[in-house]
């Protein structure tokens, strides 16, 4: 090979490696830092709220809070918690200073939204779940990882690049729950299932932040 080729394929191949490297950074810097739930602060039945018991990198991890006392005193936490291993039920503890175990929760799962898991106590029925990003939820840290390993393609140069895992581990916490005042245990199972197919429905958790889907639904109205 002369030296006009040699020269024509070290630029190809620093070219290749500038691409690559800029595809890298790009995911990097427009996945957003910081609080990632902004998005919802511009809706007045939506509030922000911040918590001690979660952190992450020595930081308290922000969140959203919305509340509906006319409709059975339902109240839903959304918390953003990066590289997260969907540890629900650790997250639910740590949360309400809890001494749970797996057989103290029922964990139910839908072909729509994926899985979940319910508890009643104090009079109150509570759903929980970690959304990932791509729009499905879990419970459980095996659900949660066959999620993560789902979207491989799209983090290979990051990861290639050292620029992020290769498994992308975030969670939306979704902490919901309603009073047993007027409905039975299984009345609220299921309209708090009803509930979190209706948050995923109006609200996209695959875009970072979550895009409103509804400018006009039961979580995403201005009213």
């Amino acid at each position: 090979m002369n030296q006009s080729n040699l020269q024509r394929t070290r630029l190809i191949i620093l070219a290749g490696y500038s691409v690559a490297t800029l595809a890298a950074l790009l995911f990097v810097l427009t996945k957003s830092q910081g609080d990632k739930l902004f998005n919802f602060v511009v809706f007045n039945n939506w509030s922000a709220i911040q918590t001690d018991q979660l952190r992450y990198e020595g930081e308290s991890i922000p969140g959203r809070r919305y509340q509906e006392p006319e409709t059975h005193d339902l109240a839903v936490e959304i918390y953003s918690i990066d590289n997260s291993k969907g540890e629900t039920l650790n997250f639910l503890n740590r949360y309400e200073h809890l001494k749970l175990e797996r057989k103290d929760i029922a964990i139910a799962s839908d072909s729509q939204i994926g899985s979940y898991g319910l508890l009643t106590r104090n009079n109150r029925t509570q759903l929980n779940t970690c959304i990932h990003s791509s729009g499905t939820t879990a419970f459980t840290t095996q659900q949660f990882g066959e999620l993560a390993n789902a979207n491989l393609g799209s983090r290979m140069l990051p990861w290639i690049f050292g620029f992020t895992d290769l498994r992308d581990w975030d969670c939306w916490w979704v902490n919901m729950s309603v009073s047993l005042n007027n409905l039975s245990e299984p009345e609220a199972q299921q309209f708090l299932k009803q509930r979190l197919f209706v948050l995923l429905r109006e609200i996209d958790f695959t875009s970072s932040p979550p895009q409103i889907n509804r400018t006009a639904g039961l979580f995403t109205s201005n009213k």
